[in-house]
């Protein structure tokens, strides 16, 4: 992308771009309007028309958020609505393109451009501590599973939701600011977003800004920016800028058979190999009545393991003693790798209360 800075030709300003069939577009302007997307001439990104914009879905009370290309169209976003720009270019002249603009949903937007990621020709976005997915025809919320844990967002910085691919590893990876924080220093790496699978979660104080993948020496490895501008390396080390990372594996919520049965939770039996390199997990457990009360819930401590152990079985097998209709676990470490095994196994007692 070049740019020649003649007056006349300057496109305005503007917060999110994309490009389609050659054709650089930008939207999120004050010149033109919140709502609009102006468009340079094909090949010539340093060309600008004062005429050359469209609104989408004007005066509706939100903001242009983001936009990416996709297959043969620009897959665009608003705060609270999804939409699709298609153009046909031939025997046409600039500005007067011919655009298809589609609406896909008004369900849900996308509060921050960069949390957009392709993936297995899909595209995934974040809106308001959920997870949305778009094939190119509708899009479908896939963040259920991990709800309790969106909801440790800070709302007041959805903007700075951020995300990535990490080709090797074939992981999704999204950062956000956590609700009493600042910066986005919260990881969320997908083998988990979609369907019945854990959280796996970093947590460490790094600031991420944007996931960059890249190879050294032949290796993958995820570089992020952070606020002071640097790259930092993360690949398979326990530290990111220095401090220590903590992992974090956090299975779906349960609620056994009857979500709306009171439960008496009785053992938890996690399965996890032993590390000659030792190393202590901690395992832990919240409860609630209600699905809505759990990111509310804390978490306790049930037990903690040495993986070093070079006798007994490679596993931890604990007594939890309590009573609610919903439960979570966890597993973490701190600045230690590990692997658990599947499945983890819960048993509970039904009371035949509910309330």
């Amino acid at each position: 992308l070049y740019v020649r800075y003649a007056a006349t030709e300057t496109m305005p300003p503007a917060q999110v771009n994309g490009e389609l069939k050659g054709v650089y577009f930008s939207g999120d302007t004050t010149t033109n309007g919140r709502s609009a997307v102006q468009f340079g001439r094909v090949g010539g990104p340093d060309e600008y028309d004062a005429t050359a914009f469209f609104q989408v879905k004007q005066q509706d009370g939100s903001n242009f958020t983001g936009m990416h290309p996709f297959m043969n169209q620009l897959f665009m976003t608003k705060e609270n609505s999804c939409h699709s720009l298609s153009a046909s270019l031939t025997g046409t002249v600039y500005p007067n393109y011919n655009f298809d603009q589609q609406q896909i949903t008004v369900v849900h937007g996308c509060t921050s451009h960069r949390s957009l990621v392709e993936h297995n020709r899909k595209i995934y976005m974040h809106w308001r501590r959920r997870f949305y997915v778009y094939d190119g025809q509708k899009t479908e919320y896939i963040s259920a599973a991990v709800e309790p844990t969106l909801a440790g967002v800070n709302e007041g910085r959805l903007t700075q939701v951020v995300g990535g691919r990490f080709n090797d590893l074939n992981e999704l990876w999204w950062s956000w600011p956590a609700v009493a924080d600042t910066t986005s220093n919260t990881n969320l790496i997908r083998c988990n977003v979609e369907g019945e699978q854990p959280a796996w979660l970093n947590s460490a104080a790094q600031t991420v800004q944007w996931y960059v993948p890249t190879l050294v020496a032949g290796t993958e490895v995820f570089l992020t920016v952070g606020t002071t501008g640097r790259f930092l390396q993360q690949n398979s080390g326990t530290t990111f800028d220095g401090a220590a990372i903590v992992g974090i594996c956090r299975p779906p919520w349960i609620a056994a058979e009857q979500w709306d049965e009171v439960k008496i939770w009785l053992e938890a039996l996690v399965n996890f190999p032993r590390n000659a390199s030792g190393g202590t997990l901690t395992l832990q457990y919240r409860i609630a009545d209600h699905p809505n009360e759990m990111d509310a819930a804390t978490f306790a401590t049930l037990a903690t393991y040495d993986t070093s152990q070079t006798t007994g079985e490679s596993f931890g097998r604990v007594f939890i003693g309590d009573r609610a209709k919903w439960l979570q676990l966890q597993l973490t470490s701190s600045a230690v790798p590990y692997t658990v095994f599947w499945p983890w196994l819960v048993l509970a007692t039904p009371t035949g209360m509910n309330y």
